[in-house]
């Protein structure tokens, strides 16, 4: 990891539980015979870019009324990014599902860079025993194939997946 999302440190002092954990994953489901090696370094990119905005933290923000952190010591960490492994499909997905349902035993909300769009299905797979989700979708495309070239959980198609999740309440996409 080269720099922490908007500065964030990987732990708290005083062994405080954070408020939200970032964490990056590079690859979820990969396509067979297709080269997907350029989202590994997806996460860090997006960090790099927040560093700009790092010493704004502080700032005063309108939807909250105030500072994000009131004034006080941050609650956020960035813990990096957890191994995902290129065409690993069934490793990449059990490793987002856990660290996503590790960070909400804290309890504390996960926040994950991604990687390819099929991170996202593990990740919602993480909130299945927290009750109804809603997602909001922003993006280009609406990711609602069944399938590509047999593969159900790819890049392709996690708004697909995630409308059969049961504690998927609904979502919207824009």
């Amino acid at each position: 990891m080269t720099a922490s999302f908007l500065g964030f440190p990987n732990y708290l002092p005083d062994s405080r539980v954070p408020r939200a954990v970032v964490f990056g994953a590079g690859h979820g489901s990969t396509y067979r015979g297709k080269d997907s090696s350029g989202y590994a370094e997806a996460a860090n990119a997006i960090r790099t870019a927040s560093q700009g905005d790092a010493p704004l933290v502080e700032h005063w923000d309108f939807d909250l009324g105030g500072p994000l952190f009131n004034g006080g010591s941050g609650s956020c960490t960035d813990t990096g990014d957890i191994l995902t492994i290129m065409h690993d499909n069934d490793g990449n997905r059990a490793r987002i599902e856990a660290r996503t349902r590790e960070i909400l035993s804290l309890p504390a909300v996960p926040i994950m860079l991604g990687g390819d769009d099929s991170v996202v299905i593990p990740f919602l797979a993480g909130f299945a025993d927290r009750g109804p989700t809603w997602i909001l979708q922003i993006d280009a495309h609406i990711d609602w194939r069944d399938e590509v070239n047999g593969g159900r959980y790819g890049y392709s198609s996690p708004m697909r997946r995630a409308s059969e999740m049961a504690h998927v309440a609904g979502m919207g996409q824009v």
